[in-house]
């Protein structure tokens, strides 16, 4: 949703969540797990390259 230039108020909204913060938590600890799967899988990397 992030991506998709929702704002922080909207994701939170939609998600059901409490309050901004908590939707900018989330956001942050998903980047870095998805950092941290890439790291691990460089493969993704290009596919994801390719795809994009």
């Amino acid at each position: 949703m992030w991506k998709l230039s929702y704002s922080m108020a909207e994701i939170a909204d939609t998600l059901q969540l409490s309050n901004e913060a908590n939707a900018r938590k989330i956001k942050y600890r998903c980047h870095l797990a998805l950092m941290e799967y890439l790291e691990k899988n460089p493969g993704m990397v290009k596919q994801l390259k390719d795809v994009l």
